[in-house]
């Protein structure tokens, strides 16, 4: 579960993530962009998205932005999100073998990094895989770091968490 801060519930940040966020029609309930951000086509796009969706957007000092945000590594922008739905193996199944393609699932264990969960997510999103399955314990969930890592690719592919990885192997054969 991502971090949570007094009173404050999870956030996505970073540029991309955020803007992940918003294309795949994330839950959001506010973005918050440093106000001395440097405008590109990210930013424009990310309030554009924004308007569109009818999410409120708030500007405010770096200092503001750096207390709102999980990570130190937000690029000025920390969008406030409800706390991650997990989907059941089940659901993760029915999705995956309802496609058009191939099944792919992709199961982790030991991955305890949340950068390198976010990294995995990222290539098993490019690689057009359905889901991902994590253990409940002793590894990486979905965080900011793992949502700032993955590029936005968590808000595409769904991960399920489950109490027994060797029986959800079993469950996917």
């Amino acid at each position: 579960m991502p971090p949570k801060r007094a009173g404050r519930g999870p956030t996505v940040e970073g540029r991309r993530a955020v803007l992940e966020a918003l294309r795949a029609g994330a839950e959001i309930d506010r973005i918050l962009i440093m106000e001395t951000a440097e405008r590109g086509p990210q930013i424009d796009e990310i309030l554009t998205l924004a308007e569109a969706a009818g999410v409120e957007v708030d500007f405010a000092t770096r200092r503001e932005r750096d207390r709102q945000a999980s990570t130190r590594r937000h690029q000025g922008v920390v969008a406030l999100v409800p706390d991650p739905r997990y989907a059941r193996l089940e659901e993760l199944i029915a999705s995956a073998t309802s496609a058009a393609t191939p099944a792919l699932v992709v199961v982790l264990d030991g991955i305890e990094d949340p950068h390198n969960f976010g990294a995995i997510a990222r290539t098993a999103d490019g690689a057009g895989a359905h889901g991902v399955v994590i253990p409940e314990r002793r590894a990486a969930g979905v965080t900011a770091g793992s949502m700032r890592a993955s590029a936005g690719a968590l808000e595409h592919v769904s991960v399920a968490r489950v109490v027994n990885l060797t029986r959800a192997v079993d469950s996917l054969k």
